[in-house]
């Protein structure tokens, strides 16, 4: 398995690769909440898909507010974007019968001491119009790539140029990749990114957070000219920004490894560091002993505001999932969001599932009680989230919102 996306109805969808003689398939397969295979989903539970040169992998998969999934798959050239409906059926209105291609990837995975660190792609997210939104790594190169492809499956020609955005990282390293890994949406259209430049064997490496326009053009008035760069040791080669969240507030913070442990750095929403967080803005965590490689490798925000922390700890041959919890920025706001679902003639409808996603993908869900009415608390404000109804009789349009305050009445009056 490579990478897995949850539903707004609990289901577990991953992506896996199938080897055979010749090439591979990509399998897309479902899985019920409580964890067992889901025969609804697909054709007896999976959908398959391949490339026009028979080898490819899947890499990457999300599923958007309106629960269509998105799969990222490296071939030998173009990136093999595949889209389906939540019942793992191909949507015959992305690409060519559920398949696109993007811009292409370097199919082989970058490792370093026997330790693979990335496999050619960065993050990846779909935008509340279902434009798609990923980063592609820079093979020997002191930069890396965001690229967009539209609702349909065709490469966003008005993003960066002709589709895709190079993002500089650290010029004044040669010999080396660069990595691309974070990737976030602000409310207002913009991208915060980053990436690492790895130069194998000749000194330190460096991390760079950039923020992009909704065009793709790099904003100058981020960092300085447009970015932030910090170095860091050779041994720290993944960096300090492997994974990436944005608060509510507009703060940012990077997670990845200084000195050999889990390390959190806090930006202002400018780009500059804020040194009044943790030491001269940076926290570190040790993780068990010291180990070659300790990295954090994703953060999510809790509806709490505590930050939970991902990540891998290896000790010589032996590797261990570790995670760390962080308390809530004290600068947040939590609020509620509050309405009711109807039938088509106004009455409240019961049992209903509401879910609201965040910009990161992040899903919450509850359920409707007596008369329909729902609540969520503790609610993040600053940030934009898409509610969503699900019923087994009615049909409802997604909502999005702005959420800077305590809403209520935000009520859903069924279609037939």
């Amino acid at each position: 398995m490579r990478d897995f996306t949850l539903l707004p109805d609990g289901r577990i969808i991953v992506v896996v690769t199938q080897y055979a003689a010749g090439g591979s398939i990509i399998m897309v397969r479902g899985y019920t909440a409580n964890g067992q295979a889901d025969s609804t989903f697909g054709t007896n539970g999976s959908t398959s898909f391949s490339s026009t040169d028979g080898r490819a992998e899947g890499r990457r998969i999300q599923s958007g507010p309106d629960g269509k999934i998105v799969v990222l798959a490296a071939t030998k050239s173009p990136t093999l974007i595949a889209r389906m409906n939540s019942n793992g059926i191909p949507d015959s209105s992305f690409g060519s019968g559920g398949v696109a291609y993007g811009w292409g990837v370097d199919f082989a995975y970058l490792i370093t001491n026997s330790d693979l660190i990335t496999d050619g792609f960065g993050d990846i997210l779909i935008q509340p119009d279902g434009k798609i939104v990923y980063g592609l790594n820079g093979d020997w190169s002191d930069s890396y790539f965001v690229a967009r492809q539209n609702a349909d499956g065709t490469i966003d020609g008005g993003f960066g140029i002709g589709g895709y955005a190079t993002v500089n990282v650290d010029s004044s390293i040669f010999y080396g990749d660069t990595i691309s890994f974070g990737l976030s949406m602000l409310p207002n259209g913009q991208f915060v990114v980053s990436g690492a430049t790895i130069g194998w064997g000749f000194g330190p490496s460096s991390t760079g957070v950039s923020r992009l326009n909704s065009n793709g053009t790099i904003d100058p008035t981020f960092g300085k000219n447009g970015k932030l760069v910090i170095e860091s040791r050779p041994a720290d080669f993944r960096g300090a920004a492997a994974a990436l969240n944005v608060l509510s507030g507009g703060a940012i913070l990077l997670g990845g490894v200084t000195d050999s442990k889990f390390s959190i750095t806090r930006l202002n929403e400018n780009g500059s560091i804020d040194p009044s967080f943790g030491a001269r803005g940076v926290t570190t965590t040790p993780i068990g002993e010291p180990s070659r490689i300790t990295s954090i490798l994703g953060m999510v925000t809790q509806p709490d505001g505590k930050v939970l922390a991902v990540g891998v700890t290896r000790s010589e041959n032996v590797a261990f999932i570790s995670m760390a919890r962080y308390l809530n920025d004290p600068a947040q706001t939590l609020v509620s969001v509050s309405g009711r679902v109807m039938t088509p003639d106004g009455n409240g409808l019961r049992n209903a599932a509401v879910t609201l996603t965040d910009t990161q993908g992040v899903v919450r869900t509850t359920t409707t009680g007596s008369f329909g009415f729902y609540s969520f608390d503790n609610v993040q404000t600053g940030s934009s989230y898409t509610l969503a109804v699900s019923s087994r009789r009615y049909r409802y349009a997604s909502r999005t919102l702005q959420v800077d305050n305590s809403l209520s009445n935000i009520d859903f009056i069924g279609l037939e």
